[in-house]
């Protein structure tokens, strides 16, 4: 089953303070206000229940205000746009992104307006609008390389958004190149929480590429991460994600308990997670040939994904159903089910929304392009003036010798026509007083 998201929202907030100390940022002097601030935004976030955490966000604005405080602010209204996103209300998870920009234009935090746009890009996402997703996962990137901004939580949650988004549309070679973008930068960066979502992401397609191994390998480290940080949400992936490789490898029972155990953890907090693993689930009981209890699991999945909206997890819903009619010999249904798929995908990835998206990816890879074009003229511009400044030096110093060994050679000639003038006046005298002495001698 084509998952690879941990709805990314759930990843922005955990890592997404470590590019900024809380209550020490510049130009603000730490004391009793920013403290008291800061911690009513750590006892938000640590709260699951989405709108008593957002009751407690909503304080924070204000005596951020009151402070002077933008960081507080931002990172009070970013989080609970997430909160939001929980709920599923994604207007309101938009809204709380657009009011964040306020403060993220006077944050310290030097990827805030990035990770605004981020936000607004997931929101887009999770209602199935992928290329208004994309062009604000570009705008991000944009702001991120027009900042010269090192790689943070942003960056790698903008690589596995765009990720998700190329799988949503069906293109799964870019969507790794994009996967592997967010593993290396969450590497760079020990994004602990941001890798867990890349490896998640490239162990899915190692998944649907056949190829079960690696994507257990990936997994594992997942898992492993999970246990590190203490986080419910990366043990019920884990599990999830272990199921469905187990059903890879053609093992159907041993997947199970997995996919239950990821279901009864994630129930009441995580319902994305747990449709995810409802629609596994439902596929390993066709495979060992329990038809009945799989369409009644795969029924209510259908019916909570829907609920909640998940657009993106339709069509594996739709997929497993059809395997189980045709197993089961209800070919109406099965054709009913073939008829809803059908109209899924081509809403989802229909030739101008992938249209759209390629050509944001050319709009954005052109302006690079051009600005290393720009770049590299510049490049060369600086090494022709190095090369002229040399060549300047040279000839000063080449003409510097010239006219000292000019001077010198003047120098020499003088010298040398005074030593002959000199030996001269020397030879006359001394024949002077040669005929002096022979005229002296005639006389006598």
């Amino acid at each position: 089953m084509k998952r690879y998201l941990i709805i990314s929202v759930l990843f922005l907030w955990v890592s997404g303070y470590s590019n900024v100390a809380l209550g020490q940022s510049a130009g603000i002097k730490a004391g009793t206000d920013t403290a008291a601030i800061n911690h009513l935004q750590h006892v938000a976030d640590k709260t699951l229940n989405p709108d008593t955490a957002i009751v407690l966000y909503n304080r924070i604005p204000q005596l951020s205000a009151d402070a002077n405080y933008a960081d507080g602010a931002f990172l009070a209204l970013i989080t609970k746009s997430i909160k939001y996103s929980e709920k599923e209300d994604f207007v309101q998870d938009r809204n709380c992104c657009l009011q964040a920009m306020q403060w993220a234009e006077r944050s310290t935090i030097k990827d805030a307006i990035a990770w605004r746009y981020n936000g607004i890009g997931s929101a887009y996402f999770a209602q199935g609008d992928y290329a208004q997703a994309s062009a604000y996962y570009y705008k991000a990137l944009d702001d991120l390389k027009k900042k010269n901004v090192p790689p943070t939580h942003t960056t790698a949650n903008v690589y596995n958004n765009l990720g998700s988004v190329n799988i949503r549309m069906g293109l799964p070679d870019k969507a790794i190149a994009y996967f592997r973008q967010g593993e290396e930068v969450s590497r760079l960066s020990h994004q602990d929480y941001q890798l867990a979502n890349s490896l998640n992401n490239i162990g899915e397609y190692y998944v649907t590429t056949h190829h079960p191994d690696s994507a257990i390998k990936c997994f594992s480290e997942l898992a492993e991460i999970g246990k590190k940080l203490g986080k419910l949400d990366l043990e019920v992936v884990a599990n999830d994600d272990l199921g469905e490789a187990m059903m890879e490898r053609g093992k159907y029972k041993e997947a199970i308990p997995l996919l239950q155990r990821s279901i009864s953890l994630g129930k009441d907090h995580f319902p994305y997670l747990v449709v995810s693993a409802t629609c596994a689930l439902g596929q390993a009981l066709c495979h060992i040939g329990e038809y009945q209890e799989a369409e009644k699991i795969l029924n209510e999945g259908l019916k909570e994904t829907k609920a909640h909206n998940f657009k993106d997890i339709y069509d594996a819903f739709y997929t497993a159903l059809v395997a189980v009619y045709r197993a089961t010999g209800e070919y109406k249904k099965a054709l009913e089910c073939t008829d809803s798929l059908m109209v899924i995908r081509d809403s989802l990835t229909n030739s101008e929304n992938i249209t759209a998206i390629n050509q944001m990816e050319v709009k954005y890879k052109t302006a690079e392009k051009d600005k290393q074009i720009v770049q590299n003229q510049l490049l060369i511009v600086q090494q022709n003036n190095k090369i002229v400044r040399k060549n300047i030096w040279i000839v000063s110093v080449v003409g510097s010798i010239f006219l000292l060994a000019v001077i010198m050679a003047s120098v020499y000639r003088n010298g040398q026509a005074k030593q002959r003038l000199q030996a001269a006046k020397i030879a006359s005298l001394e024949q002077e007083n040669t005929i002096g002495i022979l005229k002296g001698g005639n006389a006598g």
